[in-house]
């Protein structure tokens, strides 16, 4: 790929001699106040692609007051490793700014291979252990942020897609909490991604609002168990412990004998 990298910068290079590099002092652009976004980094790594895609185009490319060169610029300064070898030896120039970003996109975003990674690690979301609002709101964050990612494919998630990424985020629910989901209303009506992901976020403020988690859990069996530890009564000597612990109910049974 280096290889092939090279002969592309190397052409665009002698493609580009004749093209005019923007001045430094130029009218139109001093006036212009560039955005204040810290912009994400690339190296090409694929699990940074589709974000940095959506980020850069949001904050630069599609920004209307900017020039090529400008955007260019902007690019160089966020690229990272191999990325970076596409436009260090560029001229920043208007024209530039394009080429080199079709030329990113025809390397790098290939969309089976993005949508492989993002399937993958739809399937690799941690599973719930406990109820614990902390881990619920986790896997719903971790799970719109990859069906946003699925859109941005122009992958809509409708339909038998819905049912299955439903179903997939369901088994990892912990089984006190798909409990509670199993018996909510319409549970003869098969639901979809999104009343799953509500339910979830409900459930998880709910928790939160009655202060539970995994430590209240442990700390009140423990207060259970001492309360009731003072409740024991035997109801043969009067005495605070349980019938099978008293000797003299068992020496009773003994003389019986």
């Amino acid at each position: 790929m280096l290889i092939l990298l090279e002969r592309r910068v190397s052409h665009l290079n002698k493609t580009n001699k004749s093209t005019e590099v923007i001045q430094t002092r130029n009218s139109d652009s001093t006036e212009i106040k560039l955005p204040t976004l810290s912009l994400p980094t690339f190296s090409g790594v694929i699990d940074e692609r589709l974000t940095f895609s959506d980020l850069f185009q949001a904050a630069v490319t599609n920004h209307q007051n900017l020039t090529g060169a400008q955007k260019l610029q902007y690019l160089k300064g966020v690229l990272k490793g191999d990325a970076q070898k596409i436009v260090q030896s560029l001229p920043i120039t208007n024209g530039n700014f394009q080429i080199v970003w079709d030329l990113l996109k025809e390397i790098y975003f290939h969309k089976r291979e993005i949508l492989s990674s993002l399937m993958k690690k739809l399937m690799n979301i941690t599973l719930i252990t406990c109820e614990s609002h902390a881990q619920i709101l986790k896997l719903v964050d971790s799970t719109k942020e990859c069906v946003r990612l699925l859109e941005t494919l122009d992958l809509k998630v409708e339909g038998t897609t819905d049912i299955i990424l439903m179903f997939i985020i369901q088994f990892k629910l912990d089984s006190t909490t798909r409990g509670w989901w199993e018996r909510s209303p319409d549970n003869e009506k098969i639901p979809l991604l999104s009343e799953l992901l509500q339910f979830l976020s409900n459930h998880a403020r709910s928790l939160i609002t009655e202060g539970y988690g995994v430590k209240r859990n442990i700390s009140n069996k423990k207060v259970t168990l001492v309360a009731s530890g003072f409740q024991l009564h035997c109801s043969y000597c009067q005495s605070n412990h349980n019938l099978n612990k008293c000797d003299a109910f068992q020496n009773l049974s003994v003389k019986k004998e």
